[in-house]
Parts: C-alpha cells; structure tokens; sequence
C-alpha cells in the first residue's frame, strides 16, 4: 500500500537506519563498525609468525655455510694453482699472463713467442713496444724469472728456469699447508656464524628444540666433510711439491 514503511533492518542488535540522503543518492551509507575493523587487522600477519617465515627462519637452511665452504674451498685451489705455476714453469704458464700495453691487456701469447730450450727460455715480441710491458708482467708474476733483453736486439728477451731444490720444494709445501690453514680458518668462520643463528632460533623460540639439536649435528657433520676435503685438496697440491 501507498505510504507503507520498509522494514527495518538489524546489524548485531542495534537497528540501522536509512541516511537522509538515500532518497536521493539511491544508496545508503553505514558506518564501518569497530569489530570488523578490528577484524580486518588481524589478517595481516606479524613479523615472525608462521606467515611470514622465510628460508632464514628454517634450522635446516645451510645455503649460506655451504656457500662460504664452496667460496674458501675456490680460493685455496686458486692459490695452490698459483704456487704450482710458479714452482714449474711452462710455455702455457708464460702466454697466458696478462700484459698490459698503452690502455688495453692482451695475453702474452698473442704479443709474442715462447721458446723453450732446455733451461733457457726465449720470448720473441712481435714488435718492439711490447718487450718492456711483457718483461714487466714476467716479473710481477712472481715466477722466479728474471727476463733480460739479448744484446743488439729490440724484441728478444730470454731468461733461466730456476732450478728446483729440496728446500724450494719444501718451500713450496709449507706455502700450500699455509693455504689449506687459511680454508680453514675461513670454513670455521661459517661455521660460527650458522651456530650463531641456530642460537637466536633457539632463544626467540622460532623452531623446535628437537629441530635445533639435529640441524647443529647435520651442520657439525657439513663443517667435518668441508675440513676432509680441504686436507685432501692440500695433501695432493704438497705430494706435487715434494715429488718434483
């Protein structure tokens, strides 16, 4: 019937009532309640809850100790590849040093030839300007060389192979286990810092202490692999050395 009120409606017990304005806009306007704003809030996780666990907050995360394990092991073979280039020298140990001419580097190879003859070795330059910057990269790599410029010639250099000896063997040895005590002091160094975050998983209560028992075994048993292998990597390197 013409004139008949609409019903009213209920929102948590309390009746809600039309806005003045809804005969106009066509719409009604309510006021958000505090509840649901309340609601709203606590679906926003907070910083460490489960929601917003990352791989850091998981005990049996190892990326980052095998990672610096992986980086100290790559050092040491660079070094000990190092010792090797200069305990014995080769053609492919001579071409491939880097010089530096003007504002560019090349490969030694490409700026001249190596020849072996017996314990002398000649490099022969392909133009004047490079006998005095591949002279230098000789020298500042530390091979025990010596190169000199033949008499009467602009782009000869020639210089003796030192001759190998038991203490410069040794020398060589000891300068190898040095290098495998340097990995290992670097793989303990990771080793602490993932002890440390096992710790502060402990006390901020993020895994189970059940968990945090059995990633600190699998972590003690990832460091000894890592400290196995680093001896093996250096008692091969030293055997070289010894050997001759």
């Amino acid at each position: 019937a013409t004139g008949a009120r609409a019903p009213i409606r209920y929102h948590h017990g309390r009746p809600l009532y039309p806005s003045p304005l809804s005969s106009f806009s066509g719409s009604r306007t309510f006021a958000r309640s505090s509840y649901l704003s309340k609601k709203a809030k606590n679906k926003s996780p907070t910083p460490g809850s489960a929601q917003t666990a990352t791989s850091s907050d998981d005990p049996y995360d190892f990326a980052d100790l095998e990672y610096n394990i992986t980086k100290a092991h790559d050092r040491l073979k660079d070094e000990l590849s190092s010792l090797r280039a200069r305990s014995k020298v080769t053609v492919e140990t001579l071409e491939n040093l880097r010089v530096q001419v003007n504002q560019s580097i090349s490969r030694l190879g490409e700026l001249a030839q190596v020849i072996p003859k017996g314990r002398l070795i000649n490099v022969v330059c392909l133009e004047e300007g490079f006998a005095k910057p591949v002279a230098k990269a000789i020298r500042d790599a530390k091979l025990n060389l010596e190169p000199q410029l033949e008499s009467g010639s602009a782009v000869k250099l020639f210089m003796n192979l030192p001759i190998q000896t038991a203490e410069s063997r040794k020398a060589a040895a000891d300068a190898a286990q040095k290098s495998g005590d340097t990995a290992n002091t670097s793989i303990r160094d990771a080793r602490g810092a993932n002890h440390k975050k096992l710790k502060l998983m402990e006390k901020g209560k993020i895994a189970r202490p059940d968990d945090i028992k059995k990633a600190g075994t699998k972590m003690e048993k990832i460091v000894q692999d890592a400290s196995s292998e680093t001896k093996k990597i250096v008692n091969a390197s030293k055997q070289a050395f010894e050997n001759g």
